[in-house]
């Protein structure tokens, strides 16, 4: 057998090894135990997505406007509570998925690990990334979801921006389109794309290709910018209340 064949022998018994692993814990277990073990801030997206499949939308209770919450998750919540209000069934619709965005951010990982000619690394690394989400993920929080776009959008840098050079509006448009979405999956990480974005925008600036600017540019202004002043217009704060009190500490 050849060491090619032993390699992809080995990261498929890895790969299925953590897939096991992930489906017992999420589908075996009970759902309040599940949960006993995830941030206490899981709780508030269950509210705040209960609330919202009710189209009582940025609120806590109903009564008065809140936005304590990154958005696209909460789409994925709200979905589940509109499905069934009975809490074990919504923990098992957003453990199917948790469990794939885990494959995803998986075979996003061991695409961008591909740079590396060497089979020994992508193999280690995977398992490394494996492990760690395997327990991040099971946080019911946007964390999985912000790793799997956060991947998606490095793959594409590399592969279709970079390596590749497949430069056009489609791919330019795909990455800004990916770049707003991991900022509605958690508003703080805007300070963590802005400065890649940046340099990507300012790279097809200096080649003279304004389209792909204008591809890249558009959607976070466009959608991000307009998520924030739609929860400044209803609630009074351009950020999250989480991170208002934050910013706050300790002032409170």
């Amino acid at each position: 057998m050849t060491n090619f064949k032993l390699e992809k022998y080995y990261l498929f018994i890895i790969i299925l090894f953590f897939l096991i692993s992930y489906i017992l814990y999420s589908f075996l277990e009970p759902p309040i135990y599940t949960l006993s073990r995830t941030p206490g801030d899981t709780f508030y997206y269950l509210v705040y997505g209960r609330e919202a499949a009710n189209l009582r939308f940025f609120s806590w209770n109903g009564l008065y406007p809140s936005n304590g919450f990154h958005p696209l998750w909460l789409v994925f919540v709200a979905f589940s509570f509109s499905i069934s209000e009975n809490l074990a069934i919504v923990v098992y619709i957003l453990s199917i998925f948790l469990f794939i965005f885990f494959i995803i951010s998986i075979w996003f990982f061991y695409k961008i690990n591909r740079i590396y000619n060497d089979r020994l690394i992508q193999i280690i690394s995977t398992f490394l990334f494996a492990t760690l989400a395997t327990k991040y993920f099971f946080w019911y929080m946007e964390t999985a979801l912000s790793v799997v776009l956060f991947l998606g959008y490095i793959y594409y840098v590399i592969y279709k921006f970079i390596i590749k050079d497949k430069i056009n509006i489609l791919v330019s448009f795909s990455i800004g389109i990916i770049s707003s979405l991991i900022a509605l999956s958690r508003l703080d990480l805007v300070l963590f794309i802005s400065p890649l974005h940046g340099f990507l925008i300012i790279r097809m600036l200096l080649q003279k290709k304004i389209k792909e600017v204008l591809a890249l540019a558009l959607p976070p202004i466009l959608i991000v910018g307009g998520y924030v002043a739609l929860i400044y217009i209803i609630t009074g704060s351009p950020v999250p209340l989480s991170g208002v009190i934050k910013s706050n500490f300790p002032y409170i």
